[in-house]
């Protein structure tokens, strides 16, 4: 029974002493623990220390710096007070010379005003001269220039009467030479030369004569008129058939060639209806009503052009044969044809062209030529005119000559006396603008100082300001450092107490430590 409670009593004591010692080992890691936050806490707290020393010594030299710029501040603000008081004392002086020249100024004002007083007569009466001789001038000019332009004038007026006398020859030249043609049939076939010359001759009768002498056609009609007629302008025109067996038994028994007569008697014509392209663009008319005739004739006409159209230019020409169907001739203004079924005729004008305008050019150059003749003998009528009136104005150029050499004798003799006075009013203004200019040089300098004085005063107080503000700010920053230092001292201390705890964690851990080896053991 002892023996069984010694041997409870030694399980018992085992099982405490394996408790105490799990107990101690946690103890150790718990230390440890401990400690490794005690080192974290101190690594922070040395970095927050070693930041507010390097703040502290930023703020230092920068206290350094603002004390600095005082000093610099302080020596430019007693500079510029010197500044101040120097343009002060300079503008006193100045200001006490100028009341002195204002006074002499006064005095030599008067002084000219009295000189000019003496000189304004003279000097009206020179500028009275002076426009006197320049009115002379510019009016002997004017009569100069009314000499010259009544000159050409009249030069001009004797070249027109020369070249309208020149031209109506030439129109009458022409008109000649053209009567000549048109007298002796020249653009007309041998056939009816011979036609014409032999009914002049009586040898034939009823003969009224070629289709272009029977027609009357307007200029811008004439080359459009003439391709439609083509040929048939030396048809001959007679006043039956009989007539025309006439005529041709005489071509054939002289061997003089042929022709195509037209008789009144069977000669019949009609005029197309046109009025399905009158409305077109480039419509101009049907062929036989853009020219006249006496009514005698109208059926020739209409049978030669009643069935043609004339247009614009080839283009429209073309437009309305298509409208038509080409059923009908169209000629353009200029002489190009769209022939009916179609095809095209054109190119240069014909060898025979002007032959149905001949005689309308005819009265019209002679109509020109008798105008311009009449022009020429009323321009000649005006050139006499002009010549009167060239004389008269040499007449009145001689009269402004001779007052303006009047005029330049008195200039000469006002100019004379006018020197002397001029030369004493340009003494005294000499002197008056030597003492202006002292005056003005002495407002430049006043005003040099004025800008002194005030820069120094702005700048002076510019400064005060700066050196106030670098004050306070000093005291800012001293303020700064001195909190920046307390709570250096108040880190550096808790820097302390954490290394102090530190100490004490790692000796209660030493002893943890042995008593866990001493428990083992």
């Amino acid at each position: 029974r002892r023996l069984n409670g010694e041997i409870e009593s030694a399980a018992l004591t085992g099982q405490t002493l394996e408790a105490d010692i799990q107990e101690k080992e946690q103890a150790v890691k718990a230390k440890e623990a401990e400690a490794a936050q005690n080192h974290a806490d101190f690594v922070a707290f040395t970095a927050q220390l070693e930041e507010l020393r390097a703040g502290t010594d930023s703020t230092t030299r920068e206290i350094d710096a603002v004390s600095a710029e005082l000093v610099a501040l302080n020596a430019a603000l007693s500079e510029m007070r010197v500044q101040q008081s120097s343009a002060e004392s300079s503008m006193q002086e100045i200001r006490a010379r100028a009341e002195t020249v204002d006074a002499v100024i006064t005095e030599s004002e008067e002084r000219l005003a009295a000189l000019h007083t003496e000189c304004e007569e003279l000097d009206a009466m020179l500028h009275d001269t002076a426009e006197y001789i320049q009115n002379a001038e510019n009016t002997v000019q004017g009569h100069e220039m009314r000499v010259q332009q009544r000159r050409k004038r009249a030069e001009a007026v004797k070249a027109e009467a020369d070249r309208q006398m020149l031209d109506a020859k030439e129109k009458e030249r022409r008109a000649g030479l053209l009567e000549d043609l048109e007298r002796n049939l020249e653009g007309f076939t041998q056939s009816v030369k011979t036609v014409m010359r032999e009914s002049t001759r009586g040898n034939l009768r009823g003969i009224h004569g070629p289709v272009t002498r029977l027609l009357k056609v307007p200029r811008e009609y004439a080359v459009a008129l003439e391709t439609a007629l083509g040929a048939a302008m030396q048809n001959v025109v007679v006043d039956s058939e009989d007539a025309a067996k006439a005529a041709i038994r005489l071509l054939k028994q002289r061997d003089s060639g042929r022709a195509t007569f037209l008789p009144l008697t069977t000669v019949r014509g009609t005029i197309i209806d046109a009025r399905d392209v009158q409305n077109m663009p480039g419509f101009v008319g049907v062929a036989s009503t853009l020219c006249h005739c006496d009514e005698q004739y109208a059926g020739i006409r209409d049978s030669l052009l009643g069935r043609t159209i004339v247009a614009e230019d080839l283009d429209r020409a073309a437009e309305i044969a298509r409208r038509i169907r080409f059923r009908y001739r169209v000629v353009s203004l200029d002489g190009q044809i769209v022939n009916a079924g179609g095809s095209f005729t054109g190119g240069s004008a014909a060898r025979n062209s002007g032959l149905l305008s001949r005689s309308a050019e005819i009265a019209r150059i002679r109509a020109d030529a008798q105008m311009l003749a009449q022009a020429a003998n009323e321009t000649l009528e005006r050139h006499k005119a002009t010549q009167q009136e060239v004389l008269q104005a040499m007449a009145e150029l001689e009269n402004a000559e001779a007052v303006l050499a009047q005029h330049r004798e008195d200039e000469i003799r006002f100019k004379t006396e006018a020197a002397r006075a001029a030369r004493d009013v340009e003494t005294e203004t000499a002197n008056l603008a030597s003492l202006r200019d002292e005056k003005e040089s002495a407002a430049k300098r006043l005003s040099g100082f004025v800008q002194t004085a005030d820069s120094a005063q702005q700048k002076t107080e510019e400064t005060e300001d700066k050196i106030q503000a670098a004050r306070s700010k000093m005291e800012s920053m001293v303020g700064d450092r001195e909190d920046a230092m307390h709570r250096c001292d108040e880190t550096l201390q808790h820097l302390q107490e954490i290394r102090f705890a530190g100490l004490a964690i790692e000796k209660d851990k030493e002893s943890l430590e042995n008593a866990v080896q001493t428990l083992k053991a």
